[in-house]
């Protein structure tokens, strides 16, 4: 069964050791990058979610959403992003397809 899970100090180093193939590097963020922005934003009163994402009790992927307020607006919006890699090992876990995420 696959389940997300808050990132913790249990399942940290093995979701660090997951990567995507080498021709998908540039277009995600390295799982460790994405961490320390989630530690960044955190730490600066902003709000990131990082997950690992597992299949049982495998790590299978992370998963990362949050969302910040642009203050260079006299009415500033609330901005979300999001981030999700899935390791190449993993890939046959999921449908042939992935879903693209919309932000609003």
């Amino acid at each position: 069964m696959i389940r997300i899970e808050k990132i913790n100090a249990k399942n940290i180093w093995d979701i660090l050791k997951l990567h995507v193939r080498k021709e998908q590097e540039s277009f995600v963020a390295p799982n460790e990058l994405s961490i320390i922005e989630a530690y960044l934003a955190i730490t600066g009163n902003g709000h990131a979610f990082p997950f690992g994402i597992f299949e049982d009790e495998i790590p299978v992927g992370f998963l990362m959403v949050g969302y910040e307020v642009d203050e260079s607006f006299d009415n500033p919006p609330q901005i979300a992003y999001g981030n999700y890699s899935i390791p190449f090992r993993h890939e046959s876990v999921f449908p042939q397809y992935i879903p693209s995420v919309s932000l609003i």
